[in-house]
């Protein structure tokens, strides 16, 4: 199972990657994890439980590091 801390480390590394920052944000009593850029209030993704928001970044950081 992802822990919150292994998820704001895969964040981190997705925001060294990326152009613009995102930001991990969690509700239980709305569903689970979601990301959000940083400072604007739009969300990324909807929200998805651990296991799966750990399958999004893994996902997102080998297309991200594949193009480079």
């Amino acid at each position: 199972m992802a822990s919150k801390k292994e998820l704001r480390t895969l964040v981190a590394r997705l925001n060294a990657h990326a152009h613009r920052r995102v930001s991990l944000e969690y509700a239980a009593c709305y569903g689970g994890y979601q990301l959000a850029y940083t400072g604007t209030g739009h969300n990324l993704t909807n929200r998805m439980p651990a296991r799966e928001m750990r399958q999004y970044l893994l996902g997102a950081l080998d297309w991200l590091s594949s193009g480079t």
